[in-house]
């Protein structure tokens, strides 16, 4: 695969602490723990996801950890030495197009998005490629994406990361080599169900959602095996007729494109085993007659809302 390109670029780049004498360090941890099975040195449990908040070696999660902190508690950087960082090795991503992704780090591997759906593997010691994967996209996704050909990351889980697609896929890729064990449709790409999300993976499921809220769609929150990508269970945030509690909160039969979309990964309550996902904007975005005559009466919901979830039945 090809591991290099020569066009400046965006990218990655990497500073450690001269004073400390290295670009990163991967602690060693208890066998068992934060330890990845000897056979699978990326191995990633269940154990490890649920516990990732007490992980200063691994960035597991979008937002660090299941509740979504984003705080490490890793402390080989703090104010007295930041100054002290110098660059340590750089990659290009070779494109000029928006980068959103959120780099995932397992046991001293960087798995990073670009944009146009490309995974790099980067050995975190010095930056070397150990692998990319590339999605031939088809040319009439891009009229339909909003925003931008971005991606946020992948999810590693087991020995495969996962990828969700623009043209809303998921894709299993091999940690170690980048081969695609599997690749599954999501959602219909043509009717702007596109996908920029990196999945959370929760006790053998992928959940993702949708975006395309600016084009008419019904916006979704889905669960799929981690195993074969086959569908656990789907939830539209839109609830059917846009009736809650009794009341129609869509005008006519607007609830069916009014978007809605959940195109940023949610977070988990392990004590409370409920899941907490953000839903995007209504749509049309600036014209609210098409859904709404009485702002009182049709709230639009659940469009610009935090929906909570069962994880196991996708019940809102």
């Amino acid at each position: 695969m090809d591991k290099s390109w020569n066009k400046p670029a965006v990218g990655l780049l990497v500073a450690g602490a001269l004073a400390l004498g290295t670009a990163a360090t991967v602690s060693a941890q208890p066998a068992g723990e934060f330890g990845a099975d000897p056979q699978h040195k990326n191995h990633v449990s269940d154990w490890m996801l649920e516990h990732a908040d007490k992980d200063p070696s691994n960035w597991l999660h979008y937002g660090k950890d299941y509740e979504s902190t984003r705080y490490s508690q890793a402390a080989q950087i703090n104010r007295g030495n930041v100054k002290e960082l110098v660059p340590k090795w750089q990659v290009s991503f070779g494109k000029l197009e928006g980068q959103d992704s959120e780099g995932v780090v397992v046991n001293g591997t960087v798995y990073v998005t670009t944009s146009f759906n490309r995974v790099i593997s980067i050995d975190g010691r010095n930056g070397d490629i150990d692998w990319v994967y590339t999605r031939d996209l088809p040319a009439d996704v891009f009229p339909v994406l909003c925003c931008d050909v971005v991606n946020r990351g992948v999810a590693p889980y087991g020995d495969k990361v996962y990828l969700a697609t623009l043209d809303a896929h998921i894709v299993a890729l091999n940690n170690a080599t980048g081969a695609v064990e599997f690749d599954v449709a999501v959602g219909d790409y043509t009717y702007a169900e596109t996908m920029t999300i990196m999945p959370m993976a929760l006790e053998g499921k992928l959940i993702m959602g949708t975006a395309g809220a600016e084009y008419g769609v019904r916006g979704w929150v889905t669960a799929r095996s981690a195993e074969d990508g086959s569908e656990v269970w789907k939830t539209y945030t839109i609830p059917e007729g846009g009736i809650v509690d009794g009341q129609e909160t869509w005008k006519g039969d607007s609830w069916k494109y009014g978007g809605g979309s959940a195109w940023v990964t949610g977070s988990y309550d392990h004590d409370l085993n409920l899941l907490y996902w953000p839903t995007g904007n209504p749509g049309p975005d600036f014209d609210r007659h098409v859904r709404c005559d009485d702002p009182t009466v049709h709230t639009n919901l659940y469009s610009n809302s935090t929906i909570v979830m069962d994880p196991d039945s996708g019940e809102i």
